[in-house]
């Protein structure tokens, strides 16, 4: 009883807190002048309702955990705003970061939230002192068993708006070019089996994102998926009909709708081989740029391959109406490497961009290799999760920056990664290959410039990351991380490149506490006068867990 009220005062507070927060605008994290839309529920209070609604189906399984944490961090930059050479501004930055986590899995009901309040206080410049709401929530609860399910979601986060503006990674510097990014969904659905027959899938999601950026359309989504797939009884040749439909509505901007009906086949060659292909039908609603209508029939075929529990590779080659489609998704794991390369190519939005991660998570690549050592994915989980914090790995490995547009776009994406963990090194190494292509008509709303399609309507990014941590002690790691990044604005030639270099120091002071010094150097050149610019920082920071 005691962990369930401190959870629904700990939730409550952080729906309080994003509340007080919208009454008076969530501003841009660097520019501080672009505020929310008013009326808007906030996501943190939608999620927690949603969570604290699903206890009732869970009431007598385990305990709630409830982890209040504390960041202390000082930072001293020589150029605060990431200003060309010349203009530079040196800043000493202090942050003070009240957090909590909550998290729960029991057997109907399963949650997992992280909050954190930042606050960024500038020694020199008051008037950029901020604040910034930061929340990842998920929850899953099982309403009758083995059928009916409900998934939900929110977030809170702050990102680039635009690949042309100077790059950060951090809410230290104050670039103008960072916004708030707000999302929410929610996903009722059924699953079960027809016998031995065939299994089905019927689920609707609503989805909500909104930003803080001037010119970015917030938008909602509805979407109906169905799926029939093979059960048992078929073993040699299976196969799945599958149909979908989503409706998204930019209020600021054109609407979106993206409707398909597919059938795939997979025939088993042998226990480790199968041949696979399907073929359909797309009829998608906007205004399109290109030569054909953005519908008709599509295919792909190819092979999937699996050796292994630990092994598998699938690759296809198809065509759709905007041209020859690829598919690749390679994944290998052992006691100490995990190997993940995929490839694909769809019509997206930005949208549906926040709600899928941009970089891997470090997380999982180590969930991949810890699998057999610990099988519990709870206890495994927890593991990971302490392993990371003591060892002061990043969250997620380097990978191509989003940038927010109100535009469809075609998107081309190759990444790739491996993680390899010893006794006492652990090393992660990572590449990306991202093309996007508008393919809608018009010019977005708002701001010129805060859409990069409207230099561009094509833009390359591709790059490469590696990082090192040494366990020195049992409880001293070190750090090196390199990446680097290029953007090809194609229609003028405009090419910027990144280059990041941090090194750290990472020691366990106690059971439930961690001290860090990082020193970093970020350099971005380009063929274009006026945007380049260098930094250096020296963070020295503080965390706590109680």
């Amino acid at each position: 009883m005691r962990s369930r009220v401190q959870t629904i005062t700990a939730t409550g507070s952080m729906a309080v807190m994003a509340n007080n927060h919208d009454r008076r605008g969530m501003r841009a994290v660097s520019a501080h002048k672009h505020t929310a839309r008013p009326g808007r529920l906030t996501l943190a209070f939608s999620f927690c309702y949603t969570a604290l609604w699903l206890m009732s189906s869970d009431a007598g399984a385990a305990d709630w955990r409830v982890t209040p944490h504390l960041n202390l961090r000082e930072t001293y930059t020589d150029n605060v705003t990431l200003a060309p050479k010349g203009q530079e501004q040196s800043e000493l930055v202090t942050q003070i970061n009240p957090g909590v986590s909550v998290s729960k899995t029991g057997n109907r009901l399963k949650v997992n939230a992280t909050y954190t309040l930042q606050t960024l206080t500038y020694l020199r410049d008051s008037r950029r002192n901020n604040t910034n709401h930061q929340l990842s929530a998920n929850a899953n609860a099982e309403w009758v068993k083995d059928f009916f399910y409900t998934d939900a979601s929110a977030s809170i986060s702050q990102q680039n708006i635009s690949l042309l503006g100077v790059q950060s990674s951090d809410n230290v510097n104050v670039t103008g070019n960072r916004a708030d990014v707000r999302t929410y969904r929610i996903s009722p659905y059924i699953r079960s089996r027809l016998g031995n027959f065939a299994d089905y899938l019927v689920r609707y999601t609503h989805s909500a994102a909104s930003t803080s950026a001037a010119g970015v359309s917030d938008s909602q989504s509805d979407r109906i998926n169905a799926e029939l797939s093979s059960a048992r009884a078929f073993y040699k040749l299976g196969w799945t009909l599958a149909y979908s439909k989503q409706y998204i509505n930019n209020p600021d901007f054109q609407d979106y709708q993206f409707e398909k009906f597919s059938g795939e086949l997979r025939y088993l060659l042998s226990r480790k081989l199968s041949l696979v292909g399907s073929y359909g039908y797309e009829n998608n609603s906007y205004l399109s740029i290109g030569p054909n209508k953005p519908e008709g029939s599509f295919w792909n075929a190819g092979f999937a391959w699996t050796p292994s529990i630990r092994t598998k590779l699938e690759a296809r080659f198809g065509r759709r109406y905007f041209g020859d489609t690829y598919l690749l998704d390679y994944s290998q794991r052992s006691r100490r490497t995990a190997w993940n390369v995929s490839y694909n190519e769809d019509i997206t939005t930005t949208q549906s961009q926040f709600f899928i991660p941009v970089a891997i998570d470090t997380a999982s690549l180590l969930d991949s290799q810890f699998s057999s050592a610990i099988p519990d994915p709870l206890i495994r989980a927890q593991f990971i999760e302490d392993f990371i914090v003591q060892n002061g790995l990043p969250r997620t490995v380097a990978g191509s920056l989003n940038f927010l547009t109100n535009q469809a776009f075609l998107q081309k994406r190759l990444q790739a990664a491996v993680s390899l963990n010893g006794v006492r090194n652990t090393m992660v190494f990572s590449l990306f290959n991202v093309t996007r292509t508008s393919q809608t008509a018009g010019v977005p709303s708002g701001t010129p410039g805060s859409d990069d399609f409207l230099l561009s309507n094509e833009v390359k990014q591709y790059g490469a990351s590696a990082f090192w941590n040494l366990r020195l002690t049992p409880l001293t790691s070190s750090n090196l991380g390199v990446s680097y990044s290029r953007s090809e604005f194609g229609n003028t030639g405009r090419q910027d490149d990144l280059t990041s270099v941090r090194l750290g120091v990472h020691k366990q002071l106690a059971k439930k506490m961690n001290g860090s010094a990082d020193l970093r150097h970020i350099e971005s050149t380009s063929n274009q006068a006026g945007n380049e610019y260098k930094e250096n920082a020296v963070t020295v920071s503080l965390d706590m867990r109680f």
